[in-house]
């Protein structure tokens, strides 16, 4: 990769478009020849990165790091300020654990037009979030914390909730009133009173503890999963 594109991929988790790479000097002949020989990797339509080698990463940590990759290249697909990358996608950007989700899909929140609904590996949830629950982060555009964790906490098991809730409460990344402004915000999103996300984000608004550690039973996430975060 000649230093002008890896500037490029640098400040995209790796990732760089085809577009990118014309922009670069590469020649529709030399990005084929890249992609041909393995030097080159695919990660979606139009999204390339550079081959590396993954296999002295534990796979949870790969799994991450390829979900990222993701996220970048579904991003970098899109135009510039129409997606904000939500719910567990945000919780891995943010380096907050996350269990039993799908690591596959990219989680997006829309701010124009576009249809809610899965497509070509993504997520596309609509809907206005307010400046106080946006804001940039390794060169993306994210929820916050408190916000990822509570959409999270809508959408995903029991399980999912608890151990990335336990890791933001317990390492103090949201300050309790700022959990419970987000939690009173969502209160009336689809689901009603009665959902079982809207009990686990009222659960959110009201820690008892600096911590959310709840006995599941069979469930034991790998010591990782439920670390500090960074």
């Amino acid at each position: 990769m000649n230093l002008r594109l890896k500037a490029v991929a640098d400040k995209q988790g790796g990732v760089f478009s085809r577009r990118q790479a014309l922009g670069s000097g590469y020649t529709p002949d030399q990005i084929q020849d890249r992609l041909r020989d393995g030097r080159w990797e695919r990660v979606r339509h139009g999204q390339y990165v550079e081959r590396t080698d993954l296999n002295h990463l534990p796979p949870w940590e790969r799994q991450l790091l390829l979900h990222r990759r993701l996220v970048y290249a579904a991003v970098n697909a899109m135009r510039p300020g129409t997606a904000v990358v939500s719910h567990h996608s945000a919780l891995v950007v943010h380096n907050v654990p996350v269990w039993d989700v799908n690591l596959n899909e990219v989680q997006l929140t829309r701010s124009n037009s576009a249809r809610a609904g899965s497509a070509a590996g993504v997520r596309h949830h609509h809907g206005r979030l307010s400046g106080d629950v946006v804001i940039e982060f390794g060169n993306l555009t994210v929820t916050s914390v408190a916000r990822s964790l509570v959409e999270t906490a809508a959408t995903a098991s029991f399980e999912a909730a608890v151990v990335s809730a336990d890791a933001v409460l317990r390492n103090r990344l949201v300050p309790d009133a700022q959990l419970r402004s987000v939690v009173a915000q969502t209160e009336f999103w689809p689901g009603g009173g009665r959902s079982p996300g809207h009990g686990r984000r009222t659960r959110l608004g009201n820690p008892p503890n600096r911590g959310f550690r709840t006995h599941i039973k069979g469930v034991e996430p790998p010591n990782s999963l439920v670390s500090q975060a960074n």
